[in-house]
């Protein structure tokens, strides 16, 4: 996996993101930094996570495992669309 995401990291640019706060997922905690202060998604953050996905998936597959099982309970304004 890193060897894939590698090169699409490496040409990635910064982006502003902004702390909306701890989101509860399933069992576990995480700060909230997909969504724009109007609440809105951050579409350079859905690029990303879109890309990630896309370059990732191959790994994944072979592992004989799906995309869907990344996804453990899903998170709550954080689905990335245009994905296979």
């Amino acid at each position: 996996m890193i060897a894939v995401l590698d090169p699409l990291l490496s040409e990635a640019t910064s982006f502003t993101t902004y702390n909306s706060g701890i989101d509860r997922h399933g069992k576990g905690f995480a700060y909230n930094v997909h969504h724009l202060p109007d609440g809105t998604p951050n579409p350079e953050m859905v690029d990303l996570a879109v890309s990630e996905r896309r370059a990732g998936a191959g790994v994944v597959h072979s592992a004989g495992l799906s995309l869907q099982t990344l996804r453990p309970g899903g998170i709550p304004g954080a689905s990335v669309r245009g994905l296979p």
